[in-house]
């Protein structure tokens, strides 16, 4: 079964600080008061792994980066991307730099999409037009 198992977000913010929200195994339930944040954790998660999102004003005024940590077909991986850049650094469960990868692929760098399909066992393919 293809699998993706979020464990951690964490947002560092420009006065310096880090928010770390946790994610148990199985299913997570989002709740709250409008207003209180549950779609920007859900569009700070999809930027997070190189996915366009539209942030509110607080995120776009407070958030530098985000980490996202999570299980990709059994594999723990960290992500890190800056606010604003089109690049995402993917780490592996020791810490090590394994990729960068760029939303845009520009040159030979790999978009984010195809990296995380490839981590879960989805083959490239390429349909003619």
């Amino acid at each position: 079964m293809i699998g993706i198992e979020f464990r951690e977000l964490r947002l560092h913010t420009k006065s310096g600080q880090e928010a770390t929200y946790d994610f148990l195994p199985g299913i997570n339930l989002v709740v709250g008061p409008f207003g209180s944040g549950k779609t920007s954790l859900l569009e700070l998660l999809k930027y997070g792994l190189g996915g366009n999102a539209e942030h509110s004003q607080t995120v776009q005024r407070e958030v530098t980066a985000v980490i996202v940590e999570c299980k990709l077909d059994g594999q723990l991986w960290r992500f890190r991307r800056e606010f604003g850049s089109p690049e995402i650094a993917v780490y592996d469960n020791v810490g090590d730099l394994k990729t960068t990868l760029h939303i845009r692929g520009a040159g030979n760098k790999t978009r984010p999409s195809e990296w995380l399909l490839g981590a879960v066992g989805v083959p490239r393919l390429r349909l003619r037009r």
